[in-house]
This record gives C-alpha cells, structure tokens and sequence, in this order.
C-alpha cells in the first residue's frame, strides 16, 4: 500500500479521502490488482482511512530522520529516494514555516 499511495498523493497531502475522485479511483485499481476484495463504499472509506495514517505517519518519521537534524538548505539537498525533489523542497518548506 505504501507504494501506491506515494505514487497518488503528494507528501505534503494528509488525507487521502480529500483526493480528486479519478485519483482515489486510480488507486483501488492498482490495490485490487494485489489485493483482492469487494468493493463497498464502507470498504473503500476504511482503506482510505488506513492509507492516510500510513501516510502520516511515514511523512512524521522522514522529519524526524531527514529534517529536524538538519539545516533548510540541507534538508532540501538531502531528497528522499522515490520522492520527486520539488515535492520534497515544498514539504521542507511547509516544515520550515510550521516549525
């Protein structure tokens, strides 16, 4: 789950259940290709759910280790693998700002 929700939701992004609809269904296409369920609206609003505290959670764990040890400069130099560079330097942006 973890690598489809990066592929779909931008790191900054903490709810999944706020995404435009075409990307939510893009999602469920790519998870029913691995794991295989009935689709139900009260399904589809639990694994939205799920997705979103994994997301939470992994961005809280990348500032802990890669921002708030560092510089602004640094942090934004040191991009995380898998994450696109201009989506890292606005989620260190937004850390930044925030604190």
């Amino acid at each position: 789950m973890g690598v489809v929700s990066k592929m779909y939701c931008k790191i900054w992004k903490k709810d999944f259940a706020k995404l435009p609809v075409a990307t939510k269904e893009l999602i469920f296409r790519d998870l029913q290709l691995t794991y295989q369920w009935d689709r139900t609206e009260k399904t589809d609003r639990e694994m939205l759910a799920h997705m979103s505290a994994m997301h939470r959670s992994w961005r809280s764990k990348q500032k802990k280790r890669h921002f708030n040890v560092k510089s602004l400069d640094d942090a934004i130099a040191s991009v995380l693998a898998g994450v696109d560079s201009s989506d890292w330097q606005t989620m260190c942006e937004m850390w930044d700002y925030c604190g």
